[in-house]
């Protein structure tokens, strides 16, 4: 069973139904619970859809022979789902905000470095500035 996710987030998968030593002569039917209408499939393999906010679906496969019957365990389209591939749009968003990033946190970096060398500079042109009015009121006094 492949789970798969489409483009609008629409769970896709198959659900295969089979027995053990099943012969010729099984016949399976699909029963789908949980829509306005209860549907039944015929055959082992059921397509189905679904969406997150769609109610969940409940499937139950019964397998029959000539001499008696039996019933899979429900399966919830909503477990089914849960394990879908994420919509690849989904990643290409991911990617273009990660890649957008990169250049802003660079800008940033590079605004933070010429911040912080402006102010160095500052500091040494202000002790310059000491520097000489010190040497010159020493130079000046007796």
């Amino acid at each position: 069973m492949g789970v798969q996710n489409n483009k609008n987030g629409t769970c896709l998968t198959n659900l295969t139904c089979s027995m053990e030593q099943g012969g010729e002569d099984v016949t399976y039917r699909w029963k789908a619970l949980g829509q306005e209408a209860n549907e039944s499939h015929d055959g082992s393999i059921l397509p189905i859809s679904w969406s997150l906010g769609e109610r969940d679906m409940i499937f139950i496969c019964v397998a029959r022979n000539p001499i008696s019957s039996n019933s899979s365990s429900p399966i919830l389209a909503r477990e089914l789902c849960k394990g879908a591939p994420s919509d690849p749009d989904s990643f290409i968003v991911f990617l273009y905000l990660l890649l957008m990033s990169i250049p802003l946190s660079l800008l940033v970096l590079v605004l933070v470095l010429l911040s912080l060398q402006r102010k160095r500079k500052k500091e040494r042109l202000t002790n310059v500035a000491l520097l000489l009015t010190q040497a010159l009121h020493h130079s000046v006094l007796p």
